[in-house]
């Protein structure tokens, strides 16, 4: 599996920061690089929910769709265009996030299946003290 796919779901599951996560949150802050990689862990685990529900999706995968007027769809973007990590594996356009034509299919499906299995995307809830 690909290191910056396995950083970015043990930062979500586990807190736990490399040094990839740790220079995302010096240059974004704590906040927006978390946005950053749960947003990117979502799509993909998405996409290897659909692959499970609907074998007929098999054949390809959808682009994570990105809002160019709110900053979150801002900073995804310059973030996969200045990370070279990310873009070893995505390109980013005005409005989508999709993985770079030269990765295949099998291993687009891989990477979404390994997200699907490994991240557990948390509801948030107040803590005790404060209800």
């Amino acid at each position: 599996m690909h290191a910056f796919i396995r950083d970015i779901v043990d930062y979500e599951e586990n807190r736990r920061a490399s040094p990839i996560i740790k220079a995302m949150i010096k240059k974004y802050g704590r906040i927006p690089a978390h946005r950053i990689c749960s947003g990117l862990a979502g799509w993909l685990k998405s996409q290897g929910n659909l692959k499970q529900s609907h074998p007929e999706a098999k054949k390809e995968v959808r682009p994570l769709k990105i809002d160019p007027a709110q900053e979150n769809g801002v900073r995804m973007r310059r973030f996969i265009d200045e990370s070279a990590l990310a873009q070893e594996l995505f390109m980013a356009t005005e409005t989508r996030v999709d993985f770079r034509p030269e990765i295949a299919m099998e291993e687009r499906f891989a990477i979404a299946a390994y997200v699907n299995e490994n991240f557990h995307p948390r509801l948030f809830s107040r803590p005790r003290s404060l209800q």
